[in-house]
């Protein structure tokens, strides 16, 4: 039996037959995976927690046919305290699905395995979670092809941005500071939460015109 390894983070977990789960996994080796975690819904099962969204770990697994199964883990990080706090937990499974939806499989991303373990480790840590999500938004849009694009210019104080392009330009009576284009331009700036939760907004609104998709994990919940 030729055991594989590789680091990953549980994005999803279904049910899977009688007692097994199928997890999809984002990978730093082998991009967006799937396996399947035996026995995780036994009562007394040992592998249960390798179902777990958010799992963080080395993972063992064996390749057979069109399914990965899961033999075993190491270094495994669960991040209970992104279940202590509501928004923290809703960022957290925003992350994953962010990931989920421009990850691609059987295609090497560590660029993109490292923002989200990045992502997910300083939510945990509840380390300025708004602003913690802008950078990782506007990581993930630059490995997906979707770069913002900033234009600061001296003197100016104010900036509109358009969703379409992704452009930040100039605009006297535009509804961004000079301070949210250093911020996204990955610069340290002091912004309220106001313009922070405005950056965070815009972002995804951004992501998922990009991607033609509507982000669930946030729906049903006022984060703005």
């Amino acid at each position: 039996m030729n055991v594989q390894q590789c680091h990953g983070i549980v994005l999803t977990s279904s049910v899977y037959k009688e007692a097994d789960k199928i997890i999809t996994l984002l990978t730093a080796e082998k991009g967006i995976m799937h396996a399947v975690v035996k026995g995780a819904l036994k009562p007394k099962a040992k592998q249960a927690y390798l179902a777990q969204p958010f799992c963080f770990a080395q993972f063992e697994y064996v390749q057979k046919g069109g399914f990965a199964t899961i033999t075993g883990a190491t270094e495994v990080q669960l991040f209970p305290e992104l279940m202590q706090d509501l928004q923290v937990y809703v960022y957290g499974s925003m992350a994953l699905e962010v990931a989920k939806i421009v990850g691609l499989e059987n295609v090497p991303q560590p660029e993109l395995f490292v923002q989200l373990v990045t992502a997910i480790a300083k939510l945990a840590k509840q380390e300025n979670v708004t602003i913690t999500m802008v950078t990782y938004f506007r990581h993930v849009l630059e490995i997906s092809g979707y770069a913002l694009q900033i234009y600061p210019t001296k003197g100016a104080e104010h900036y509109a941005f358009t969703h379409h392009n992704g452009e930040m330009k100039a605009q006297s009576n535009g509804a961004f500071s000079r301070n949210q284009v250093m911020a996204l331009s990955g610069y340290s700036a002091k912004l309220t939460l106001t313009e922070e939760q405005s950056l965070l907004k815009n972002l995804i609104q951004y992501f998922e015109e990009k991607t033609a998709t509507k982000l669930k994990s946030i729906q049903g919940y006022e984060l703005f």
